[in-house]
């Protein structure tokens, strides 16, 4: 624990409250239940179309909010999207309709908009930071991160089972909290050269941060490859396993203790096993592809213990999926587009969003049966393995 404060008092002020504001944005209170309180509104393709609304939301907005973070700053960008946290549980509450739910996934998505990328952003440029230590503080986002679920999934349940309200009221109350920590960050940018970004050059700048994503052939599979993973990933913890955990007849209060506990276990993992043992990019990569494969290949298999017991290693991917392959794209795209590009990589996620949510929910509601959509992540994930080996077999020069 010692060394804990230790490591943390020695960080940079950027980074101790990009880490806290990690803390607070994954306090989810309505994790464990958030499908099942849906469901009671909306059908499993509804929740599929909500998600894809909140994502097409994002994808409209990534690239002018992008713009917005690199032209006019991105605390400003984190800000404005941080200040509407704190209104969406309380939609999705109040509300009892299909409307209500599309309403919040607007303001899901604008939000989402205006963060992605900013705080990464903010942080990879800071004097005080550089690419080793933004690794770094990486791996510590994942453990704080996942203390943040770990905490609102253990919480969620029992607050829910005590009165409906209270999950909602406590994520707001967390919205709050990541607003108030993002308004204490200040931009200290590292100097550099002249801003390519001018007025009136909006266009040429989208595509610029196109350019920048996709520059080579091995990005352009790479970058492919970070999609499926996402999309297959992000599904599942949304909305799938908890549909599966209630189809095993798992309560709410357990559905919470089961995802507090199997992430207690995964951050003991992390921390004292794979973090010391994985650590060049190529090795993270075979670790994500083969764990990927292996966790949505069991999912199929119709039992209730070795779905508990394979989400560990669900929760393995789901931690280091970004740590791991974040820094790997931020190393290959220029500081003057850093969050424009960052946008554009979210974009393209909405995209497969759009497609895949909708299809993962129409699967669910067809066959009657959740372990169906993870036959189509299985695809998706062996697809997304063979797409980064593609991109590893030659080296991609830095874009300067």
């Amino acid at each position: 624990m010692k060394n804990l404060r230790k490591i943390f008092n020695g960080l940079p002020r950027i980074t101790k409250l990009y880490l806290a504001r990690s803390f607070f944005s994954a306090l989810f209170f309505t994790w464990p239940i958030w499908y099942g309180f849906a469901s009671e509104q909306l059908t499993a393709t509804q929740v599929g179309l909500y998600f894809s609304v909140v994502y097409v939301t994002q994808l409209i907005g990534e690239i002018p909010t992008g713009i917005f973070a690199d032209k006019y700053g991105r605390r400003k960008s984190a800000l404005i999207g941080a200040s509407l946290l704190p209104i969406t549980p309380l939609i999705l509450y109040v509300g009892h309709s299909f409307e209500a739910y599309l309403t919040a996934a607007f303001l899901y998505g604008i939000s989402g908009a205006f963060l992605s990328g900013s705080l990464d952003s903010l942080m990879y440029d800071d004097r005080k930071v550089d690419s080793t230590l933004f690794r770094k503080v990486s791996m510590y986002d994942v453990t704080l991160f996942q203390s943040g679920l770990i905490t609102s999934a253990l919480l969620g349940g029992f607050l829910y089972q005590l009165n409906t309200f209270l999950p909602f009221l406590f994520e707001s109350l967390a919205g709050v909290g990541s607003f108030l920590i993002i308004l204490k960050m200040n931009e200290n940018y590292r100097p550099q050269g002249k801003d390519v970004l001018q007025s009136g050059k909006y266009i040429s700048y989208l595509k610029d941060g196109l350019k920048y994503l996709l520059a080579t052939k091995e990005l352009y599979y790479f970058v492919g490859a970070y999609l499926l993973f996402t999309v297959a990933i992000t599904a599942s913890i949304e909305f799938v396993n908890e549909a599966n955990m209630i189809g095993y007849g798992i309560a709410p209060a357990w559905r919470g203790v089961a995802i507090s506990a199997t992430k207690i276990l995964n951050l003991l993992l992390l921390n004292l096993v794979i973090y010391k043992f994985i650590k060049s990019d190529q090795i993270k990569i075979l670790f994500i592809s083969a764990v990927s494969i292996a966790v949505f290949g069991l999912f199929l298999v119709p039992s209730i213990h070795l779905f508990l017991l394979v989400y560990v290693l669900f929760n393995w991917i789901s931690a280091s999926r970004s740590a791991f392959l974040n820094p790997i794209i931020h190393d290959k795209i220029p500081t003057s587009h850093r969050a424009t590009t960052m946008s554009s990589l979210s974009a393209l996620i909405g995209v497969a969003s759009l497609i895949l949510y909708p299809a993962a929910g129409w699967l669910m509601e067809n066959f009657k049966q959740p372990r169906v959509a993870y036959a189509l992540f299985f695809m998706m994930v062996v697809l997304a393995s063979a797409f980064m080996w593609r991109s590893q077999k030659k080296e991609v020069s830095p874009l300067t």
